[in-house]
Formats: structure tokens, C-alpha cells, sequence
């Protein structure tokens, strides 16, 4: 029984191979893990940054229309504002002048 206590040097090397070996297979799974996980993460990203810009161009082409339409109505009043204040003006220099 004493001899079969006894470890050899290729014992012991064998053993720390057995243990390197699953701890390589253990580090190659969590890395392809890893790069699966990656992967799932980088899809989702790509889907929210098309989601995003779809959304984006769509705000953007609200906006231009609002903005469109607000100076259209400014431009309106502006050319009613100088009409009228012409129409005053003019009324004034024709009552100086025949005044």
C-alpha cells in the first residue's frame, strides 16, 4: 500500500495536463459564449440604431413640414404688415401734402 501512495513525476505531470486540458476546454466555451453573447448584443444594437434613425429622418421631415408651414404664415402676415403700414404712410403724406 505504501507504494501505491507514492506519486511519480509522470503521475503529477499527467495530472496537471488532465487539469490544464479542462481548464483550456473550460476558457474555449466561456469564450465562445463570450462571442455568442457579443454577437446577440451587437444584432440588438444594430436593430435599435436602424429603429432610431428610421425614427430620426421621420422627426425630421415633421419638423421641416411644421417649419415649412410656419413660414408660409409668417411671410403672410409680414407681407399684410407692410401693405397696411404702406396704405397708413401713404394716407399721411397725402394729408400733408393737401393738408
Amino acid at each position: 500500500m505504501a507504494e501505491s501512495a507514492e506519486l511519480t513525476t509522470r503521475d503529477v505531470l499527467s495530472q496537471i495536463d488532465r487539469r490544464l486540458t479542462r481548464v483550456e476546454d473550460d476558457l474555449r466555451e466561456f469564450r465562445q459564449y463570450v462571442e455568442q453573447r457579443f454577437a446577440e448584443i451587437e444584432a440588438r444594437f444594430t436593430g435599435l440604431e436602424a429603429r432610431f434613425d428610421g425614427k430620426l429622418a421621420d422627426l425630421e421631415s415633421r419638423l421641416e413640414a411644421r417649419f415649412a408651414a410656419l413660414e408660409a404664415k409668417v411671410d403672410r402676415n409680414f407681407r399684410w404688415t407692410i401693405g397696411i403700414n404702406l396704405v397708413l404712410w401713404m394716407s399721411v403724406m397725402t394729408k400733408l401734402m393737401l393738408g
